[in-house]
């Protein structure tokens, strides 16, 4: 067992010498502080001076969307819905537009595509069966029976 690790403890010190970094090289020095924040929007870093102030901002984030009123997990729209109930139940209508056409839902789903965009399932139960409306950033794209 000695031998082994005779063996693999110097083949390890040469593997992690290769893993170190000099953070000097990237101008961090005693009088500076430097800070970094994962958020939803990426990565977000900052470097102040010795006076404090900034010498670096990353971009803000991109502002948030707006869809209009939009349907909760409830089934309950966002915000009162405006204007008179669509006639047909077509592509393109709003999630509170379905709302006010065929009254509260069964279930209803939101989240998020890989892609960014808002997605939402809801969910009715119709005479002929279960009726599944699929959203894309509040427009109807696809009905499934």
């Amino acid at each position: 067992m000695r031998r082994v690790a005779a063996v693999i403890a110097p083949a390890l010190a040469v593997a992690l010498a290769g893993c170190s970094y000099n953070i000097s090289a990237i101008g961090v020095a005693n009088d500076r502080s430097a800070s970094a924040s994962v958020g939803s929007g990426g990565v977000h870093a900052q470097q102040t001076g010795p006076s404090g102030t900034s010498v670096y901002n990353s971009p803000a984030p991109a502002p948030a969307p707006n869809y209009g009123p939009v349907l909760r997990a409830d089934g309950t729209c966002s915000q009162p819905f405006a204007g008179p109930a669509p006639a047909a139940i077509e592509p393109g209508i709003s999630e509170c537009a379905l709302v006010a056409a065929k009254g509260a839902p069964v279930d209803v789903l939101v989240g998020g595509s890989g892609k960014g965009q808002r997605e939402v399932q809801v969910l009715y139960q119709e005479p002929t069966g279960k009726k599944v409306y699929l959203f894309s950033d509040n427009k109807l794209v696809r009905i499934v029976d």
